[in-house]
């Protein structure tokens, strides 16, 4: 004993160091994944803005202010503009759908909305004159949108359906145009000098800006190469519009047009990647389906092996009931342990409850007497009070099943107590009362207690057996009823209404089960 004691005592500091140990090396781990990350982050933004910087400079080089390319040049850069963005938005906003990434499906929209309306509008404007009131309410309403849109992606809520979706861009553009409409209408000049206004360029801008960057950090930490391109791609956009409200380029710019175009396609490539990603992580989740459908398909046949084997072997234990002793009691005994091993061949094979007539009648005293007569030969303190003659509609073993459920509840949960089983019929029911002396239910647990997976953790089970009982009763149009508990009489009474049954006639006896065929 000393000796353990000391080497118990002796032991512990090295068990305490090597926990001190393996602590530092789990915080060494995290730290150094933690620098790795940051590291990304800080390359990945100066990166990011180098690109921006040099989007500007380009910008700057673009000539006069006010220079104004062919018609021609100017169009064909803007389909191109146009047509890369829009391929970029649909690709993202499917891998959005397929990983149910939020925050990808929202900025594939807020792509797809600049592509489609803020190109064409800023090139229309370019070729308008600067005065035009319809022109500049146009512009400045789809870059609010736009701002909207990336306020959506910084929140990132769950888009709606497809159709919805749909639907609701559909009113968005409708809403939109009938906006810059009214607007040129109502208020002219005020949309001359919104369109104007270099600090609301600006602030649009910067929200493209700010945005793009959001995009990038997230993807760092989440190793989205494809996002992190992405994420580029847009912050070079709000350069180009920052540097054009500031230096006052006027659309349509030869150098801003080809700019976008490629800022567009630096869009496109990291909407490859990210559309790419997604369909791997598609085709793995699908692969890992397939692995666990290969294991329930083992499992469900290993479990049909050892159920023949059991049937097999509840064969041979009703074989071997008939050389159980002489004398009454022994030969009612060994009646009803033969009734039980067919009625468990019958749940073994699925047909427990099947009888040729659903509305069949049966007597209840067989099936109970044989119960007590079991439990009681095991020990248990269990006593029945049947009323002569009833006879319950249904299969026989149905009540055998309720019956053993309720019987193995109360030793489970009230252990050494008594189990008192009475039945009556009143009218065109039969009331069958069980009831123990046990600690009992707490107050309004009564309904919870027939619920899948409400148990006892201390005694243990796995809280199916009062579920099961209901589900087995309502097929036969009876009920079961928890009573809530009575402060002057401890314990739990369990109340089953069956539907009452002709009293002529002769009933199945103990636990057998008509309608089971041995396989």
């Amino acid at each position: 004993m000393t000796d353990t004691f000391n080497g118990e005592r002796n032991g512990r500091p090295l068990v305490d160091a090597v926990t001190v140990r393996l602590t530092r090396i789990n915080r060494t781990r995290a730290a150094v994944r933690r620098a790795r990350v940051t590291r990304r982050l800080v390359l990945n933004l100066i990166t990011v803005l180098t690109l921006v910087g040099a989007a500007l400079a380009l910008l700057g080089l673009a000539g006069e202010p006010e220079t104004k390319a062919t018609p021609a040049l100017v169009l064909l850069l803007a389909v191109l503009a146009v047509g890369g963005g829009s391929a970029a938005a649909l690709m993202m906003v499917f891998a959005g759908r397929l990983n149910g990434d939020a925050r990808v499906t929202w900025v594939g929209l807020a792509v797809g909305w600049y592509s489609l309306f803020g190109v064409p509008a800023s090139t229309v404007r370019g070729f308008e004159s600067w005065q035009d009131p319809t022109a500049a309410a146009g512009v400045v309403v789809v870059a609010a949108v736009g701002v909207v849109l990336w306020g959506l992606v910084l929140l990132a809520p769950a888009p709606p359906a497809a159709t919805r979706l749909l639907v609701g861009l559909a009113g968005v553009v409708a809403a939109a145009a009938a906006a810059s409409v009214v607007w040129a209408a109502v208020a002219p000049a005020v949309a001359v000098e919104v369109g104007g206004s270099r600090l609301w360029w600006v602030v649009v801008a910067l929200a493209w800006i700010v945005g793009g960057l959001v995009v990038v950090a997230r993807a760092t930490v989440e190793r989205g190469l494809g996002l992190v391109v992405v994420g580029a791609g847009l912050a070079m956009l709000g350069a180009l519009q920052a540097g054009r409200s500031v230096a006052a380029v006027a659309e349509p710019a030869p150098t801003l047009a080809g700019l976008r175009v490629v800022a567009l396609a630096v869009v496109l490539c990291g909407a490859l990647r990210v559309l790419r990603r997604a369909m791997l992580l598609l085709d793995l989740e699908q692969a890992l389906h397939e692995k666990e459908l290969r294991s329930a398909e083992i499992r469900l046949a290993r479990a049909a092996e050892r159920d023949h084997d059991l049937r097999n072997g509840l064969a041979g234990l009703a074989g071997a009931t008939a050389v159980l002793g002489g004398g009454s009691e022994s030969g009612e005994l060994s009646r009803v342990v033969a009734g039980e091993l067919r009625r468990l061949e019958c749940l073994l094979q699925g047909s427990a409850n099947e009888v040729d007539d659903p509305d069949r009648s049966y007597a209840v005293r067989p099936a109970i007497d044989g119960l007590v007569l079991l439990r009681r030969s095991a020990g248990m303190d269990v006593r029945a009070d049947v009323e002569p003659g009833v006879h319950a509609v249904g299969a026989p073993g149905t009540l055998a099943q309720v019956m053993t459920n309720l019987l193995s509840n109360a030793e489970r949960h009230a252990p050494g107590s008594p189990v008192r089983i009475a039945v009556v019929q009143r009218g065109q029911r039969v009331e069958v009362r069980v009831r123990d002396f046990g600690p009992g239910i707490a107050a309004g647990r009564e309904q919870a207690v027939l619920e899948p997976g409400t148990r006892d953790r201390r005694a243990g089970g796995l809280g199916l057996g009062l579920h099961v009982c209901r589900t087995l009763l309502s097929a036969e149009d009876a009920t079961i009823e928890v009573l809530p508990s009575d402060p002057r009489s401890p314990g739990c009474v369990v109340v089953l209404q069956l539907k009452a049954g002709e009293r002529a006639g002769q009933g199945n006896r103990g636990g057998e089960c008509d309608g089971c065929r041995t396989a």
